[in-house]
Order: structure tokens, then C-alpha cells, then sequence
């Protein structure tokens, strides 16, 4: 525990001694995987759960004690966790060949619910103001178009679907977080390549290209891209570019050209394709 960089793993000679790390490490393991998130709760299970007064010999350490081992330990708790991903390594328990890659959003402190932005701050003032004149509408609380959340990413081994890695990103968004995961597993595994699933949240060029770069094979499903008709056959990915004519050919074979280009700044154009006497047959 000591190499570790447990605070108190060894006992001072002055004062009362502190709460064995060791303990407090099986209180907050059995926590983890019983679900049982906050040190009000866990402290509740001290004094009720026949496993746990058996797994901390009776102990009964308060809310306090345990918020501030996770908060005074936070790095130590990393390296068992990494030494737990070693020891499944050592015991053959992942395949080190193909894992998958996938996010979940944890509502933080500052939720929807009290996230303010233009747009909610404009709809309040509606609300308000439709109450002042006693025409109250029924406002959509979640038509907010913010999600502020933690984001949690994970990776998984094929084998025995133990989970290998994982981060908490305050991106809502998984762009960019393929690659991030996937070369940090590989470096955990020391292989040369890898193989990456992830679901179409994920698709990203650039961050496909690293992978490549990196020897990761990856299987992600591509996103699509809606427009105006509802015809899947005429989203904007079924429609090829010709660079050396500069036109877009539609998956009917009509040639849209260059109609507008409108210089938004120094580093970025928008450009309009048109064919307005296109039909489909």
C-alpha cells in the first residue's frame, strides 16, 4: 500500500492512528461493484450488511472518513486499477485483439435543468412575461439542445468482455475519443495493432486516419447524413465530387455545379451546388 502512495498505509507514532487504507480500499471496491456510490450510503452498509461489517472486521468508518480516502487517494486508486488490468493480462484474460470503444453521459451538478444559455434564458423571459398576462403556455423544458454531462468512455476486450481502460471527458460528444482510447489500450497491451468497434457516434475522418496511422483497425458504422426530401437514396454522402470539374454528381447521374461561393473568412468559403432542372426518373 505504501508503494502504492496510500496516505496512512504506514501508521504514525503520534496521535490516533488513521483507518487502515487497506480496509477502506475493500469498502470502496465492494461499493463499485455493488453499485453503491456515495459515503452516506456506504457508511449506511457498515452498520447493516452483514458482508461488509465481515469484509472490514466491524469497522465502522463515517461518511467523512470514507468521501476523504477517494478524495486524498484518487491517484493511488488509478494504479490499483492498473495493476488489476496487468494481473487479468498476466492471467491471459483478455484476447488483446479486438475491444470495443463506447461513451456514457453522467448528468453533472450543473444539469439541463440548470444550464442557462440565450435560448433558455429568451424562454424563461416568455414564460414570465405569458404569466404576467395570464396566458400561460406550456413550455418544453427539454428543448434545450445542451447536454452538460460527464462523459464517460470504456473500453472492453473481445475475450471475456472485462473492461480494460476507461476516462471521464467532460465532451458530450465521442468524436475524437476512438483513437484517444483505442492507442491507449494498445500501449496497456504492448501489441503492434488492434482491432476497434464503435458505434457510429465515433466516425470521425480525422481521428480514423490515426488510427490507421497507428495500426488500428476499426469498425465503425458510418453516420448518415438526412436532407430535405427524406430520400436515404439522396443524403448528402451518396453524392460524388469531381475536383477536376468542380461538380457533384447525385446518385441519379445529374451534374450539380458551382452556382455561389460566399467567403465566410480568410481560412473558409461556402460554395453552392446547384442543378435546378434535374429530374429524377
Amino acid at each position: 500500500m505504501e508503494e502504492l502512495g496510500f496516505k496512512n498505509a504506514v501508521p504514525s507514532n503520534n496521535g490516533r492512528p488513521g483507518y487502515n487504507p487497506r480496509m477502506m480500499l475493500k469498502l470502496y471496491i465492494y461499493g463499485h461493484l455493488n453499485r453503491i456510490t456515495t459515503s452516506r450510503k456506504l457508511e449506511a452498509e457498515t452498520h447493516r450488511n452483514i458482508e461488509v461489517m465481515w469484509l472490514l472486521r466491524k469497522l465502522k468508518p463515517d461518511d467523512k472518513s470514507i468521501s476523504d480516502f477517494r478524495k486524498d487517494n484518487r491517484e493511488a486508486i488509478i494504479k490499483v486499477l492498473r495493476k488489476f488490468v496487468a494481473l487479468c493480462k498476466q492471467w491471459d484474460l483478455f484476447g488483446m485483439e479486438g475491444v470495443a470503444v463506447d461513451g456514457s453521459k453522467f448528468r453533472a451538478s450543473n444539469s439541463k435543468k440548470n444550464n442557462y444559455n440565450d435560448k433558455t434564458l429568451a424562454r424563461r423571459i416568455k414564460y414570465l412575461n405569458e404569466k404576467i398576462d395570464k396566458h400561460m403556455a406550456e413550455m418544453d423544458e427539454n428543448d434545450n439542445g445542451v447536454d452538460v454531462c460527464y462523459n464517460v468512455q470504456a473500453v472492453v476486450d473481445g475475450k471475456h468482455k472485462l473492461i480494460v481502460d476507461c476516462d471521464v471527458i467532460n465532451n458530450p460528444a465521442d468524436h475524437g475519443q476512438l483513437s484517444e482510447m483505442s492507442i491507449r489500450v494498445k500501449n496497456i497491451f504492448e501489441v503492434d495493432g488492434l482491432k476497434a468497434l464503435a458505434d457510429k457516434g465515433y466516425y470521425n475522418a480525422d481521428d480514423l486516419k490515426i488510427c490507421e496511422k497507428e495500426k488500428i483497425t476499426t469498425y465503425v458504422a458510418r453516420q448518415t447524413f438526412s436532407n430535405s426530401t427524406g430520400e436515404t437514396g439522396f443524403y448528402a454522402d451518396k453524392f460524388k465530387y469531381d475536383k477536376e470539374r468542380n461538380i457533384y454528381i447525385c446518385p441519379a447521374g445529374q451534374e450539380l455545379n458551382c452556382i455561389r461561393r460566399k467567403l465566410v473568412d480568410e481560412n473558409t468559403k461556402v460554395l453552392k451546388y446547384k442543378n435546378g432542372s434535374a429530374t429524377l426518373n
